[in-house]
């Protein structure tokens, strides 16, 4: 490198990077260092001081002159040689360099020619060719005078200069095993006294009690889980001069594998949906999983692909099987705990095989069954054309699927088919019959329990143009060929009766054939004029309400309608009622409870929370989009109500009662009162109902003029609150309020009063009943209310109210005062028209009635003292 100054050696050649790297002369290649050939080179050397940390002969390297590789740390002659071309030359390495010898073969070896021609050669071999390592003569050519190492085959034997790598007994250890031992290699070529120093260059936090003990082998106990590297130092000392070579190993100690917990199961469902089992507890990761039919799995082992800790199992199981997890941990393997996998299932063929079914078992049926009881079953297979039969008011619950392969099963009316899983696969047919009290041109709603039924099949003597859907944006049902259309699962469907039906109710027998619904069912919803749509119970099993609306409270109010077709009775046909009128025959549910529609006295159906197969009913939306029907709102109540012409007693209790305004010709209308949690004095679609048909006959609670047939009021019930009530009236005549039912605190010492404004009378409900005059057609809203706290205590019987007593005698009342003076009698009639009117003055009065017709009546009497109203019945 020339300079300013001149000419001088250049410290790197054109390229090199800082820092140590890598020499290498290649396989076929030679590098000569020097070319003088007298034979004795003592007096020359090439130094290098150059970063060469390692110099790896592949080749071969020939010495003509002493070299001296100061910065090499590491020389690894690979299948190469090492030529020393000259007498006395020496290769000299960095102090406590390391020298490796590897892949020379095996035979013979000599000084001037190696093994195989590989590793050191000396040319015309002398003592004074020689490695010299640091300040000490490691090797020479002969061997004699100082070298440590003996000869140059003597290290090519040896693999190179003294190994220092420690021996474990193990690398890889498994808890609980916790100790190791390590051993320094022989070094055999080398004679001169070894000095051994153990070290720990790093251990797992908490490892302790490690001790050097100067030998050529120590074991390290104690050991905990973690990596350690252990360091041997090996050295040696000739002629005042130490070589040391040092070198380390590494030993990871595993925790022992654990076999953790793992569920067994019975397998009872065909297609084991969501049939897991899991993994817990264990140590070790899971390389795979295996099962066996056998439990030891000695036999018919087989590999699944699966490194988590959970297994789904497949398909179809039909045989008893064992499962289990590969688990390793570092070197260490194991297996997990056996999970146990039971088919269970019972066959009958007159008897059932393995005791009758119940949620574990699959229940294969290969005869006719009637089931007697309820029944549970994982699952149901039908087979051999065998008919199984659920009759009325008996449940067959099924956790999984269904599979009808040759034969029926039979829903009969008012019987459930539950399904409690979603995701599972039902094959076959089944039968779901439900009966409808129906005369000639009575409407149904209905909704499909199966997939795949006809409309026109399921009612096949009704006029085609009498199959209806509910059109939301105008209230008004629109047309649907029945031919060749299905029912859609989830919607509601209006179906006029048969047409061959006489005019007096018969029952039609509803058969809906086809695959069982199951699972979520979407059905979507409008809201673009009042929001009230039409739709169904889709499964063949009752359904909750309550379950329906806690789903869907987001998108409808909690209100549902159903058709009755409540039948007039012989005093309404005779007076052709409703004559130019209508009448409403829709019963209500809301969360305040259930009114029945306008109908017959005596024939009311209320409403309740379970609704039975078939029915069709209308909600309405609080905007456009869907409701879900899913298997949560699936039971066998037996209670449950289908509404056409049965009665049902209300499940529910709470504070609330029922109010019925019965007319001349003995139509019922009711109304609900109820003090119900959440419901607030305002109104609430949620807790006050309207009549969706207004009859020509009604009854009705007032609210911001809202006419209610419930109305939902703040919980709890104060002493003070007053309910208005009003009514529209058909005809003349004498018309009854009464209390009907009653629920909560109203059947204890709460009394309900209801105050007649014109006549200035209450009437404790609790008591008696109220009976009162209308004189012609119309409306009246002013008239009635409900109050609790009355301003006199009214009675049909005896009444005795501060002196005053009044008794039932036979050709009238006798009224008595009791220190007192009876200073007038008034009678009035239930219109307000003043009847008779006498002025006793005495203490003691008996008032007659024979002359009166019939009706009811308000008598008051007054005294200097006090004052009684009395409403009479003559």
């Amino acid at each position: 490198m020339y300079t300013a100054t001149g000419w001088a050696s250049a410290t790197q050649y054109p390229g090199q990077t800082s820092g140590n790297y890598s020499v290498t002369i290649s396989d076929g290649n030679t590098v000569t260092v020097g070319n003088y050939t007298n034979g004795n080179n003592s007096a020359l050397s090439l130094t290098v001081s150059y970063n060469i940390g390692d110099l790896i002969v592949l080749g071969q390297l020939t010495l003509n002159i002493n070299m001296e590789l100061n910065n090499t740390d590491d020389l690894l002659i690979d299948a190469g040689t090492v030529l020393w071309n000259q007498n006395n030359v020496y290769l000299k390495l960095k102090q406590n360099a390391e020298v490796k010898i590897i892949n020379t073969g095996t035979g013979s070896c000599g000084n001037s020619t190696g093994l195989n021609g590989y590793g050191f050669i000396g040319g015309s071999c002398s003592n004074q060719t020689s490695l010299e390592i640091g300040n000490i003569t490691y090797t020479n050519c002969a061997g004699s005078g100082n070298a440590v190492a003996g000869t140059f085959c003597d290290v090519v034997e040896a693999g190179g200069t003294l190994n220092a790598t420690p021996i474990a007994s193990a690398t890889n250890i498994c808890l609980p095993l916790n100790s190791v031992t390590l051993t320094a290699p022989s070094n055999s070529n080398v004679t001169d006294t070894k000095t051994y120093t153990w070290s720990v260059v790093s251990a797992p936090v908490g490892f302790t009690g490690f001790s050097n003990n100067g030998l050529s082998s120590i074991t390290v106990n104690n050991l905990i889980a973690g990596t350690y590297v252990f360091k041997l130092k090996i050295s040696i000392t000739k002629s005042g001069k130490t070589f040391s070579a040092e070198d380390t190993v590494t030993i990871n100690v595993y925790q022992a594998i654990v076999s953790g917990t793992i569920n067994s199961l019975n397998v009872c469902s065909k297609y084991n949906t969501s049939n897991t089992i899991t993994l817990s507890g264990h140590n070790g990761a899971i390389t795979k999983w295996q099962s066996s039919t056998t439990s030891d799995f000695s036999t018919a082992v087989t590999d699944i692909a699966n490194t988590t800790n959970q297994l789904i199992l497949p398909n179809n199981l039909n045989t008893d099987r064992y499962y289990r997890a590969v688990l390793s941990n570092g070197s260490c393997n194991g297996y997990s705990a056996i999970a146990t996998v039971k088919t269970n299932t019972t066959v009958y063929t007159g008897t059932w095989s393995n005791g009758a079914p119940d949620s574990s078992k699959r229940a294969v049926f290969s005869n006719n069954y009637l089931i007697d009881l309820d029944l549970n079953a994982c699952a149901v297979e039908v087979n051999n054309n065998a008919v199984v039969t659920i009759p009325a008011n008996k449940t067959l619950t099924v956790d999984a699927e269904i599979e009808v392969l040759s034969g029926n099963i039979n829903v009969e009316n008012d019987a459930s088919l539950v399904q409690i899983r979603k995701n599972v696969t039902n094959l076959g047919n089944i039968t779901v019959n439900r009966n409808a009290n129906l005369k000639r041109l009575d409407y149904n709603y209905w909704g499909t329990p199966v997939a795949g039924q006809e409309l026109k099949a399921f009612s096949p003597n009704t006029l085609s143009s009498r199959f209806y859907v509910y059109n939301e944006s105008n209230d008004g049902f629109v047309a649907v060929n029945p031919v060749g259309n299905n029912f859609i699962p989830g919607k509601g469907y209006g179906i006029r009766a048969p047409n061959n039906f006489p005019s007096t109710p018969t029952v039609f027998n509803g058969v809906f054939i086809g695959l069982p619904n199951n699972g979520d069912i979407v059905v979507p919803l409008t809201n673009t004029f009042n929001g009230f749509n039409l739709i169904g119970n889709p499964y063949p099993s009752n359904i909750s309400y309550e379950e329906f609306y806690s789903v869907n409270s987001s998108v409808i109010n909690n209100i549902a309608y159903f058709w009755t077709n409540i039948n007039p009775n012989p005093a309404m046909q005779y007076n052709n009622y409703p004559e130019e009128g209508t009448y409403n025959n829709y019963a209500i549910l809301n969360a305040s409870g259930g009114v029945p529609a306008t109908g017959p006295a005596g024939s009311s159906v209320i409403p309740t929370e379970y609704f039975r197969v078939g029915q069709g009913f209308i909600i309405q939306a609080k905007t456009s989009g869907s409701v879900i029907f899913n298997n949560q709102m699936r039971n066998g109540v037996a209670s449950a109500k289908f509404f056409n012409r049965n009665s049902k007693v209300s499940k529910e209790s709470t504070d609330r009662f029922w109010l019925q305004l019965t007319t001349p010709l003995q139509v019922a209308n009711k109304i609900l009162i109820a003090y119900k949690k959440g419901a607030t004095n305002q109104l609430d679609p949620n807790y006050d109902a309207t009549h969706l048909v207004e009859g020509i006959d009604s009854f009705y609670s007032l609210l911001n003029q809202e006419k209610l047939a419930i109305q939902g009021r703040a919980y709890p019930l104060l002493e003070n609150d007053v309910i208005p009530l009003g009514a529209s009236f058909y005809a003349a005549g004498v018309y009854t309020i009464s209390l009907e039912e009653k629920e909560g605190i109203f059947t204890n010492k709460q009394m309900i009063y209801l105050r007649d404004k014109i006549t200035g009378t209450e009437t404790n409900l609790q008591e008696s009943h109220y009976s009162f005059s209308v004189n012609a057609r119309g409306e009246i809203n002013n008239r009635f209310e409900i109050v609790f706290k009355p301003n006199a205590v009214l009675s049909n019987h005896e009444v005795n109210v501060q002196g005053i007593k009044i008794y039932k005698v036979e050709n009238g009342y006798r009224i008595i005062a009791n220190q007192d003076v009876i200073t007038a009698i008034e009678l009035w009639d239930m219109s307000g028209k003043l009847i008779k009117s006498i002025t006793p003055n005495t203490t003691d009065y008996n008032f007659e009635t024979q002359s009166l017709q019939k009706g009811v009546y308000l008598m008051k009497v007054k005294s200097k003292k006090k004052e009684l109203q009395q409403k009479i019945i003559h």
